[in-house]
């Protein structure tokens, strides 16, 4: 091999390796972000998920109160007052 094809095949494989380590760092900096918005949306999940029991719990509530009215209702009915 002769000299300018040493330096073309030095070259050429001293640009493969730098494109793959930058490649590799582009893909470990993709992979972070991603990671990094998975825990934001698990986050954001959990949040709902309180939101949600916390609705459940008020609707529990307005659910008994109404009952509580019924029954109060069916007894001043049959219990007018005197």
């Amino acid at each position: 091999m002769n000299r300018i094809t040493k330096w073309l095949f030095f070259g050429g494989t001293l640009l493969l390796v730098v494109t793959f380590i930058l490649s590799y760092e582009v893909s470990a900096s993709f992979t972070n972000s991603i990671k990094e918005e998975v825990r934001a949306v698990r986050v954001e999940i959990q949040a709902v998920k309180a939101q949600n029991k916390a609705i459940k719990a008020e609707l529990k509530a307005i659910d008994q109160a109404i009952f509580n009215r019924r029954v109060s209702n069916r007894i001043a009915q049959r219990f007018p007052p005197q």
